[in-house]
Parts: structure tokens; C-alpha cells; sequence
């Protein structure tokens, strides 16, 4: 290896080795610790953007008009190409009332993607 490679493997074990490697915790804690780095962090329900995600999601569900929106009780997002927003929802299947939790990828040019749906009943 030439000297030029050598410092390039230095740098990068470098950044590596500052970045961490402790999981990153969904909840809040009291202490005031900063956000991992390509981590989710907690974003407000109440937000257009989290809304119109939710909204995406269910209309994804087949049949068509098969789910209904009832509330978001939780929201996160992860900086990725584009942002993931991973979103806890209460909804109507038919009948019965369901906890939910989607992930949606907004990417870069706009286009939503529902990469993971999960709903069970109470």
C-alpha cells in the first residue's frame, strides 16, 4: 500500500470509530442525550407531513377503502435518501378498531413507498 491508501483507511477508521455503535432507543429519556446520527427521532402526529404519510398508508390496504384513519399516536423519522417516517396509528378494518404502525419511504423526488405495514387487533 502506498501512503495516499494508508491515510484514506486512517480517516475513514477514524470517522467510524467517532460515529459509536450503542443502539439508539426509541423513547425519550430525561437525560439530555443527542440523536444518534442516522437514527429516528420523534416528530409531532400532528405534523402535514406525517398526516398525509398516514393517509398514504391506508389507502395502500387492499381493498381499496377497506381501512380507515382513526389517529396517529406516534410518529418518528430517519434521514435516509429521502425520509423514512415510521407512524403508529389507530384504525377501522371493517368493524373493528386496530393498532397499526406503518413505515413510508418519502423519497427524493416526491413518491411515497409503504415499505412495512403491521396491524393487530386489541
Amino acid at each position: 500500500m502506498n501512503m495516499s491508501t494508508l491515510l484514506r483507511l486512517s480517516l475513514v477508521c477514524a470517522i467510524l470509530s467517532s460515529c459509536g455503535t450503542a443502539p439508539h432507543s426509541t423513547t425519550q429519556s430525561t437525560d439530555s442525550v443527542p440523536p444518534v446520527v442516522g437514527g429516528y427521532s420523534t416528530i409531532d402526529v400532528s405534523d402535514s407531513t406525517i398526516v398525509a404519510c398516514a393517509d398514504f398508508a391506508v389507502q395502500q390496504q387492499v381493498p381499496p377503502g377497506s381501512v380507515r384513519l382513526v389517529s396517529i399516536k406516534d410518529a418518528q423519522r430517519q434521514v435516509v435518501a429521502g425520509m423514512n417516517y415510521i407512524i403508529s396509528m389507530i384504525i377501522i378494518r371493517g368493524e373493528q378498531t386496530e393498532h397499526a404502525t406503518a413505515t413510508v419511504w418519502s423519497k427524493l423526488d416526491g413518491s411515497k413507498e409503504l415499505t412495512s405495514w403491521e396491524s393487530h387487533r386489541d
